[in-house]
C-alpha cells in the first residue's frame, strides 16, 4: 500500500501539471462560462478536529474537475505532536479529483455545499495564477494557525487577493462574537476539549471580531461570502455569488454529524467538584488532628506543576498567538515545584508559610476579580482554583 503522503504528493504534481495545461487550453479554446470556480463547505463531522466543518475550492474545466483542499495534514511526520502544540505545524494544499473527495462527507453523514463565484474571465486568471502557485513544491505546505491561518483563511484571502474590490459585508448581529464563543458553538458537546481549550488560550480570544475575522470557521464563510460583492469596471456593485449553495452532498442535517453531549457524570466540571469534595474532606481532617496530609499535597502539587509546564510552555515558547497572555498561568505554574520540595524539608517551613499565603491569595483574588477580567473562565476552573487555596490555608496555619 502507498503511504498517503505519497498518494497526496503525487496528486498534487497531477493537479499542478492539470491546472498549468488547462489553463494554457483556456485561454485559447475555452469560454469563460466553461470554467467555474466555486468554494465548497462541509457541515461538521464527529472527530474533534471536524467539529468547525471544513472549506475547500473547486475549480471545474472540460478536462477535468479538482478540489482544492488546504485542511491536509499528516500525523505521521516526525514530531508532529509537538510542533503542533508550538504553533509550528505545516498543513498543505492538497488537489484532489472531486469524485475522491465528496464520497468521503457523503459516507460520514455530512452535508456538502457549493457556492458558484461569480467571477470576470480576468479574476478567474489571477485565481488560478495564485493557486498554480501554491501548488508549487516549495509553497504547498504552509505555517498552520487555527485561528488565523487555516482552511478558511487561505480561500478567503486568495478571494481577496483575485478581485481587490471585494467587499464582506458587516456583521447584522447586535454583539460581535468573539473567537471564544464561535469555538464553544461549535465544540458545544466536546466538554473535554473545551476544557482542554480554555486552559490554553488566552484573552486575546476574547475580544470581538470583525466578519473577516470571524471567517477562520467555515459556515461563517459561506454566509459572509454569499452576501459579498465587488466594484466591476463600470462602477456597479456584483454579487460574489449569483445564486443560492448548492447542495452537492444531501446527506445528514445541516449542522453535521456530531457526537452526543459528554454526560454529566463524565464533565469536566462533575469531575472538578468531585475532587474538591475529595480534598475538602481530607482537609477537614487535617484541621481537627492539627496534622498535615503531605502524600495528598504531593500528588497535586505534581498534577498542577505538570499543567503549569504545559502552560508556561505554551505562554513562553509556543508561537501560537491566542496563547501568549493566559491568566490561567496564575493558578496552574511550575512554581508548584517549590511547595512541593519544601514540604519534606523541616528548613523549609517559613518559606513554604510565605509562598501559601501568596499565592492562595494570588490564586483567590483571581477568583473574585474574574468577572472584571478580560479573560474567560471555564467553570470547571473554579472547584480547581479553590483546590490549592484550601490546601494552602491548611499549610499556613499548620507551621503557625
Amino acid at each position: 500500500m502507498i503511504p498517503a503522503r505519497y498518494i497526496s504528493l503525487m496528486l498534487t504534481l497531477l493537479m499542478t501539471v492539470g491546472i498549468a495545461g488547462a489553463q494554457s487550453r483556456e485561454q485559447r479554446e475555452y469560454d469563460s462560462d466553461e470554467v467555474t470556480i466555486g468554494l465548497i463547505t462541509c457541515a461538521p463531522g464527529p472527530e474533534v478536529y471536524e467539529v468547525y466543518g471544513h472549506t475547500a475550492l473547486r475549480v471545474v474545466t472540460p478536462d477535468y474537475d479538482a478540489i482544492l483542499n488546504y485542511g491536509t495534514f499528516d500525523f505521521n511526520e516526525p514530531n508532529f505532536l509537538y510542533r503542533f502544540i508550538a504553533g509550528d505545524a505545516d498543513y498543505m494544499l492538497e488537489a484532489c479529483p472531486t469524485d475522491y473527495f465528496l464520497p468521503y462527507y457523503k459516507a460520514r453523514g455530512s452535508m456538502v455545499w457549493e457556492q458558484r463565484l461569480n467571477l470576470t474571465p480576468q479574476q478567474k486568471d489571477e485565481l488560478l495564477r495564485l493557486v498554480r502557485h501554491n501548488l508549487r513544491p516549495e509553497n504547498v505546505h504552509y505555517h498552520y494557525s487555527f485561528i488565523l491561518d487555516n482552511c478558511a483563511t487561505r480561500p478567503r484571502d486568495l478571494l481577496e487577493a483575485a478581485v481587490p474590490s471585494l467587499t464582506w459585508g458587516s456583521d447584522t448581529a447586535a454583539t460581535a462574537p468573539t473567537f471564544r464563543e464561535i469555538i464553544h458553538h461549535y465544540a458545544a458537546h466536546y466538554a473535554w476539549s473545551l476544557f482542554g481549550i480554555d486552559l490554553a488560550l488566552g484573552w486575546d480570544v476574547d475580544k470581538p471580531i470583525d466578519a473577516r475575522q470571524q471567517m477562520f470557521a467555515p459556515l461563517y464563510l459561506k454566509r459572509y461570502t454569499q452576501a459579498a460583492h465587488y466594484t466591476d469596471s463600470l462602477g456597479r456593485e456584483v454579487p460574489l455569488v449569483a445564486a443560492p449553495p448548492e447542495v452537492v452532498v444531501n446527506v445528514g442535517t445541516t449542522d453535521g454529524v456530531v457526537e452526543a453531549p459528554t454526560p454529566w457524570y463524565a464533565h469536566p466540571l462533575t469531575v472538578a467538584i468531585a475532587l474538591l469534595l475529595i480534598v475538602a474532606a481530607v482537609s477537614y481532617r487535617d484541621l481537627r488532628r492539627h496534622r498535615l496530609s503531605r502524600w495528598l499535597d504531593t500528588v497535586l502539587f505534581v498534577l498542577y506543576a505538570l499543567g503549569g509546564c504545559i502552560i508556561a510552555f505554551l505562554v513562553v515558547v509556543s508561537s501560537h498567538p491566542a496563547t501568549t497572555r493566559n491568566l490561567v498561568a496564575v493558578w496552574l505554574t511550575p512554581l508548584y515545584l517549590y511547595p512541593l520540595v519544601a514540604l519534606w524539608f523541616k528548613r523549609g517551613k517559613r518559606g513554604l508559610r510565605l509562598w501559601a499565603a501568596c499565592h492562595g491569595i494570588a490564586i483567590a483574588l483571581l477568583l473574585v476579580l474574574s468577572p472584571l477580567l478580560p479573560q474567560y473562565v471555564n467553570p470547571a476552573f473554579v472547584p480547581l482554583m479553590l483546590i490549592p487555596i484550601l490546601r494552602y490555608y491548611i499549610i499556613y496555619n499548620h507551621y503557625k
